[in-house]
């Protein structure tokens, strides 16, 4: 079953030159953030033999939401993978936002404040995980 998350990050309000900077860089990070070392992890349960033998599981993220406001962003992204648990997928999102907070030099200002995660019962509907950013 997929998980929901929601990753919080603050920092300061980008100068008004440089706010298009900001949301290209997080952009730019959340594309790269699910391959990255640190998007990526395994539970004790997943690992069988040396290090070498290690093959991590197929994980993936389905769907994700980026909004950028004064002073921060939330993503929210839903997470998905055979033998994901809750443990595990929370680990990868927090992974995610501090990989969102190193990932450019236009990000390192901010910080991680929040993740939160829960699993996700259903689809928005046939074609989203998540609904559209244009709905209350």
């Amino acid at each position: 079953m997929p998980y929901l998350g929601r990753i919080n990050i603050t920092g300061p309000e980008p100068e008004v030159e440089r706010r298009q900077h900001f949301v290209d860089a997080l952009s730019a990070a959340m594309t790269e953030g699910w391959t990255s070392v640190f998007a990526v992890a395994l539970s004790t349960a997943d690992v069988i033999g040396s290090a070498a033998d290690r093959v991590p599981p197929v994980r993936k993220g389905l769907e994700h939401h980026v909004i950028c406001y004064s002073g921060g962003a939330t993503v929210t992204a839903v997470l998905d993978g055979d033998g994901l648990d809750f443990e595990e997928a929370a680990a990868a999102l927090a992974s995610l936002g501090r990989h969102l907070t190193t990932w450019s030099p236009e990000l390192l200002q901010y910080t991680l404040q929040r993740v939160e995660i829960s699993q996700l019962e259903q689809r928005w509907d046939d074609e989203h995980w998540l609904p559209p950013l244009d709905r209350p």
